[in-house]
């Protein structure tokens, strides 16, 4: 098991805590994270379905380039998911600055064509945390999009950065 996870009975929603991502969050109810490590990046990924996922959600941490302010952190993390292999995707909303849990970073709005063909919408939030590139990235169906940014805006109020373990 690569997260600690409880299930609250009040609600969908399930506590999750990634001490190595230095993170603690509630979110839907998505399916157990997958753990992934690319390079000095590491995260997590989560989908709503194994069948027919509708939403999904990846955050990651890696250490932060010296000099590079948030909004060019924005770019790039937005560049690197809309040219993923077989992915198309273009900005939709620029970046604008956003506190999450007391650090300022950049979200922005994407539009996405999935390597199946379908339309996703996303929201990304980049920030700056304890000299580390912070990513949250969400997306679900372009259908949905009025639910994906409600959806968004809750795990962003329940994110709360804690002492990461490094590993």
């Amino acid at each position: 098991m690569v997260s600690n996870e409880r299930v609250r009975e009040r609600d969908t929603w399930v506590e999750h805590d990634w001490p190595d991502l230095g993170v603690r969050s509630r979110l839907p109810l998505f399916l157990n994270a997958l753990q992934f490590r690319e390079g000095e990046r590491r995260g997590y990924f989560l989908a709503s379905d194994r069948v027919a996922p509708r939403e999904f959600l990846a955050v990651t941490r890696l250490p932060s380039i010296v000099g590079e302010g948030m909004v060019e952190a924005w770019q790039s993390e937005g560049k690197r998911l809309m040219t993923a292999p077989a992915w198309r995707g273009a900005v939709v909303e620029a970046p604008t600055p956003v506190v999450v849990n007391g650090t300022i970073g950049e979200q922005g709005t994407l539009w996405f064509h999935d390597p199946c063909g379908q339309e996703l919408i996303g929201l990304l939030w980049v920030g700056q945390v304890a000299g580390d590139r912070v990513t949250v990235m969400y997306w679900c169906e372009a259908t949905q999009s009025h639910h994906c940014g409600a959806c968004f805006r809750r795990l962003l109020t329940s994110l709360r950065w804690v002492p990461h373990v490094q590993g």
